[in-house]
């Protein structure tokens, strides 16, 4: 099928499947809706059919995604009684939709003909000409933009929407200066067969200019007097919104690097394409940082060759201008990326105990298999493949004792071991000096792990250098630091102690107002097969009871999903919204932020927008304990050999600091339920006591 969509009047397929899953090997389209238009978007014609399954079945989880029930499809056609007239419905048409590829992808695998250039993603183009959305979702851009037409997640409306999506898109293109069209025209035209393209360098009739945003926002916090100068260091999910960021060289983009990176490349792929049609429209803009990128999926990768470097003649500029500012506020791994380029300042830390373990594990430094894969040298892509082989075969799997694990598979390397067999691969200059640096150490300060995942096969070496702690650590002593925390000192001084050897503390808790916590009556065992079904009813309880929302916070994706289940066959009539299962963090944010009544399921989230949700009753599964690391597990051992407590140091701060934020993220919580029955142990005891005051939790009653 020849691609002559550019030779005449475009044929539009706008297009979506729904499906019982992902795979389309093992899982079965259910339902398909399609509108044909011409190029100017008049309707040609509209088929939509309900498929009976042919492979997976739906169950919970799609008939709450799709609407489409097992019952709904019984007596529905098979997918070969409409495949032909499918197939007549797409021929020579450019199929359009949201993430279409998934679609096509599933067309394909059940037999339908398509040409693989024609098709345009207005995933694609969404990223392209809008900035700074909190989601790319299709249902979030409709709702933002006053765009749907009808119920979410069926065929025929997401149909409707993708088409009112283009056009409004098609809309943009008409407002974007003619500077932008002439830049958009030079990377398009490295890569003609991407559709898409024409799209946006259709033209701007009316030439109009963009408005140019600042880079930084002001500083109004209060707490921090912008005049001051000072170092503010705190994780990134803890910064003030109003803080003036010191930003690392990687999440600027360089626009000399840009420039040569566009210039260098003779053809684009469409993903390359797309990139770079992002990047100039928000050069354009005067944007610089990644967080107005909106990066997704290999354009990380993308990101890498584009983004500045410490060296950059740009970057010196960024931070002399930096330097002109009061009280700046940077995260531990700006810091530990950039301390000995910083003049000496008075540091405040906050959020200590994250902000210490983000510290140390900033200073590990890290090699992928991504980063030993060079696009232009395909030998490498078979050298890392028999690399891995090698170092899971000769390592992994004889210090584990066992097969690998499906998840990633990590192993402590002793200090100065060499491994010269693994050196025999060629790779680069630059990796294979990181090669024989890692495998024939000369430092006996260089602690070593290498990781791979037993299920897809990637490779993972790290090192943590203590001498380059040690320097960490020298430049926060000499600047002087101040503690000025919400978390309490008491479980958290020996961390400090241990780590960061200095510190004043500047004590930010009202001790008069410490948190309420209780325990649920006849609370079962955590490891008990009953604990998971009294978990959702106590949270069912608990919401009926107070009304407004309750939160659940979990530790793993397998807890959330069975809680989900659970109210799907007990409570279906109470509105549940569980995070990861319905899409990225934007959209599920997107999803509740009106919410006022139900069940709100959480494992990592704790973005700010949480905060304004009516929240009358907190619970929390567990104890966050952590999966080990070899990093942890290193520093147990020498804390250890050095007769320190380790439990003290680490275990009790990390623990302690997990289980306040927890209880004191929303305002006005009227109760707090805390499941794990091994608050009765003595270092549980001792964690409930620093946060309540009282080393046993009274009990609840939730059925009166």
């Amino acid at each position: 099928m020849q691609n002559n969509a550019h030779n005449r009047g475009m044929k539009y397929a706008f297009l979506d499947l729904e499906t019982t899953g992902f795979d389309p090997e093992k899982d079965s389209i259910i339902e398909i809706a399609v509108i044909v238009t011409d190029e100017n978007l008049n309707e040609i014609e509209c088929f939509e059919s309900l498929v009976a399954p042919d492979k997976s079945t739906p169950n919970l989880h799609t008939e709450r995604i799709t609407g489409i029930s097992l019952e709904m499809l019984e007596g529905q056609k098979l997918w070969d009684d409409i495949q032909n007239e499918v197939q007549k419905i797409v021929d020579n048409a450019v199929i359009i939709g949201h993430n279409i590829l998934f679609d096509t992808g599933f067309l394909q695998a059940n037999g339908i003909d398509l040409n693989p250039d024609n098709y345009i993603d207005t995933h694609e183009l969404a990223r392209i000409l809008l900035i700074n959305e909190p989601s790319y979702a299709l249902e979030v851009l409709a709702d933002t933009y006053n765009l749907s037409k009808s119920q979410a997640h069926r065929a025929m409306s997401d149909v409707e929407t993708s088409l009112h999506l283009f056009e409004f898109l098609q809309n943009i293109t008409q407002t974007l200066p003619q500077s932008y069209i002439n830049k958009a025209t030079g990377i398009v035209k490295k890569c003609p067969e991407w559709i898409a393209g024409s799209i946006i360098i259709k033209g701007n009739s009316a030439n109009k200019e963009f408005t140019i945003d600042q880079l930084y926002c002001s500083n109004d916090d209060k707490d921090v007097p912008e005049k001051e100068e000072m170092y503010v260091i705190s994780p990134m999910q803890n910064m003030p919104k109003s803080a003036r960021m010191l930003p690392t060289p990687n999440v600027l983009i360089s626009t000399n690097r840009i420039k040569s990176w566009m210039n260098d490349s003779e053809a684009f792929t469409a993903k390359e394409c797309v990139f770079a049609l992002q990047c100039a429209h928000r050069i354009q803009r005067k944007y610089r940082g990644k967080n107005h990128f909106n990066l997704y999926f290999e354009q990380y990768a993308f990101w890498d060759h584009v983004c500045m470097r410490k060296t950059d003649p740009e970057y010196e500029t960024v931070l002399e201008e930096k330097a002109q500012e009061g009280a700046i506020y940077m995260t531990p791994y700006a810091f530990v990326e950039l301390y000995s380029m910083l003049p000496n300042k008075s540091i405040r830390i906050q959020n200590t105990t994250k902000t210490i373990k983000e510290l140390l594990f900033a200073n590990i430094v890290q090699k992928r298999t991504k980063d030993f894969i060079s696009k232009t040298i395909g030998v490498q892509n078979d050298a890392i493949s028999f690399l891995t082989r090698d170092i899971a075969r000769d390592i992994i799997e004889p210090s584990l004792g066992h097969n690998m694990t499906p998840f990633m598979n990590y192993v402590l390397l002793p200090v100065m071991q060499q491994y010269p067999e693994f050196l025999e691969y060629e790779f680069d200059a630059e990796n294979n000096q990181w090669l024989k640096d890692f495998f024939t150490p000369t430092d006996p300060d260089m602690i070593r792990w290498a990781g791979v995942h037993g299920d897809n096969g990637s490779l993972e070496l790290s090192y943590f250098s203590k001498k380059s702690w040690d320097e960490i650590v020298g430049k926060l002593q000499t600047c002087g630091i101040t503690f000025v925390d919400t978390e309490i000192q008491n479980p958290i001084k020996p961390l400090c102690d241990y780590f960061l050897k200095a510190g004043e503390w500047m004590d930010g808790v009202d001790n008069n107002l410490k948190p309420v916590i209780q325990k649920p009556k006849n609370l079962p065992n955590i490891k008990s097969e009953a604990f998971t079904n009294f978990l959702a009813e106590t949270a069912y309880k608990a919401q009926q009871k107070r009304g407004g929302i309750t939160v659940v916070f979990v530790q793993s994706i397998r807890k959330l999903t069975e809680i989900a289940e659970y109210f799907q066959s007990h409570h279906p009539h109470v509105p549940t919204y569980f995070e990861k299962i319905y899409g990225g963090t934007g959209k599920f944010l997107h999803m509740i932020k009106d919410v006022k009544e139900g069940v709100v399921v959480l494992q990592h989230c704790r973005k700010k927008e949480l905060k304004s949700l009516p929240v009358t009753n907190i619970i929390i599964e567990r104890f966050a304990f952590r999966p080990p690391h070899p990093l942890t597990e290193h520093l147990e051992t020498e804390c250890k050999t050095n007769s320190g407590n380790w439990w003290a140091t680490w275990v009790v701060p990390m623990i302690t600091a997990d289980l306040l934020e927890k209880v004191t993220f929303f305002d006005n919580v009227q109760q707090i339920l805390f499941m794990d029955s091994r608050e009765n142990a003595r270092w549980g005891k001792e964690v409930i006591e620093s946060i309540t005051g009282f080393n046993k939790l009274l009990e609840a009653d939730l059925d009166t």
